[in-house]
This record gives structure tokens, C-alpha cells and sequence, in this order.
């Protein structure tokens, strides 16, 4: 947008310049306005992001204190199924974002705490610089859950252009909660081609959980890394216990 506006007033040939000072106070106008809506809805995606997880800590206040504690004995985990790397939900992200992929599928059985793990990254990275979207899965639908239209709805994006800058340029860390709980294969497959298109933004993370990856999706997850929940320990057991 400035860059426009520099060429055209910089323009070799003055009848390719802006008119007159009123024209280019016009331009200059539509810029800022443009940067503060921007700035506007960075803001309100961050509320949004930190919303769910108020609510989420609300409902799980004694869960949260045992996480919050970050002790190395009582850690969640998770191991990689290509190299057996073991990561801790706490540098999951910078972690994957060393990697030639940044994005991830953890898969686990129900209640591991696939959900928890969605709350916990927000918990943790809340303060960077990145734009959290966090999505349950489980009334999605491909007709009018699409990614592109929540995506549109959380940043307040309406035209092409603001989606494909949103999506290209700007940090945003994409949360999918409970891919399993897509009852219906269509479904599953149009996220999956939204996400084939994501996947490929520079400043795109994509995290999504599942309880297990069926086969219509594995050829489809080429590109994440595969991570799998690590057994609950008995310290982590032995500190909900005390606090419970």
C-alpha cells in the first residue's frame, strides 16, 4: 500500500503523479485507515484466542495448576513416529518451527489431552508475537465451517486480498481441536485441501489433533510431522492427586 503510494508520487512522468496535494492526502488517508483496521483486528483475534482459554481454565482450574508448575517430572510429552525425537508441550512450537516442517498431527486416545495441549500453547506463546486461531472440530462441515470463512470471521477479513495477506504475511499459529470427531469423509477431505494450501505460507503453523489418523487421510499428511502422546506418568498423576 505505501509502496504504491511512493511510486506514484515518485512517477518520472508527471501526468503518471498524483494530481494534486488533495489526491495524495486522499491516498495517504486510505493507507492509515487500512493499517489501524489491521491493527484493530490483530487485537481482537488476540482477545478471541485469549477468550478460549479463559474459559477453558475456568472449567479446569486444578488441571492448570498442575501444568502451570512446568516441572520436568511431571511434563506433557510427546514423541516423534519418524525419528523418535520426545518433545515437551512447552517448546513444541519453536521446536517444529526448526524443522524443514512446522506443523504437526499429535494423535493420542481420548482423554490424553489433546485439548489441554490446545489450551497449554496458548497459555504458553500467548505473549509472542503470533496470532492464535483455535478451532474444535467436532460440528465442522464443509459447507459453512470452511477455514478460510472462520479465518475471515476472527480477523474481521472481507475480500480476497486481506484472506491471502492474513494468510501469507502475518504469524498466525492455526489450532485444530478433534480431527477424528469430522463424522463425515467429504468433509474431512475439503479441510484437508484447505489446509494442503495453508500448509505452504511461510508464516503458517498448523497444529492438529486426532486420536488417530485413518486412512483417507494419511496421503494427505505429508508435511507434518507425526507426534504421538506419551503415556501419562505417575508423578503427573500423584501431583493432580495432591491438588485435586
Amino acid at each position: 500500500m505505501c509502496e504504491e503510494i511512493l511510486i506514484k508520487g515518485l512517477a518520472p512522468n508527471p501526468e503518471d503523479r498524483f494530481a494534486c496535494i488533495d489526491e495524495f492526502d486522499t491516498a495517504l488517508a486510505k493507507v492509515i485507515n487500512e493499517i489501524n483496521r489491521r491493527q484493530m483486528s490483530f487485537t481482537e483475534a488476540a482477545i478471541d484466542a485469549e477468550r478460549q482459554f479463559s474459559g477453558w481454565r475456568e472449567n479446569n482450574e486444578k488441571l492448570y495448576q498442575v501444568l502451570a508448575k512446568n516441572d520436568e517430572h511431571i511434563r506433557m510429552k510427546l514423541k516423534d513416529s519418524d525419528d523418535e525425537a520426545e518433545y515437551y508441550i512447552e517448546d513444541l512450537l519453536d521446536r517444529l518451527a526448526e524443522k524443514d516442517c512446522c506443523h504437526a498431527i499429535l494423535t493420542g486416545d481420548g482423554g490424553v489431552g489433546k485439548t489441554t495441549t490446545c489450551m497449554r500453547i496458548l497459555d504458553v506463546y500467548k505473549n509472542q508475537n503470533k496470532q492464535f486461531i483455535y478451532i474444535p472440530l467436532r460440528e465442522y462441515n464443509a459447507v459453512s465451517h470452511t477455514l478460510k470463512r472462520h479465518i475471515n470471521g476472527v480477523f474481521k477479513i472481507d475480500s480476497d486480498s486481506d484472506y491471502k495477506h492474513m494468510t501469507e504475511e502475518e504469524n498466525i499459529v492455526l489450532l485444530l481441536d478433534g480431527f477424528n470427531e469430522i463424522a463425515e469423509y467429504k468433509d474431512q477431505f475439503e479441510l484437508l485441501k484447505e489446509l494442503d494450501t495453508l500448509r505452504k505460507n511461510k508464516y503458517m503453523q498448523i497444529i492438529i489433533t486426532s486420536r488417530d489418523l485413518n486412512e483417507i487421510t494419511k496421503p494427505a499428511t505429508i508435511g507434518f510431522s507425526k507426534l504421538t502422546f506419551e503415556p501419562v506418568t505417575n508423578a503427573f498423576i500423584d501431583e493432580w492427586l495432591e491438588i485435586a
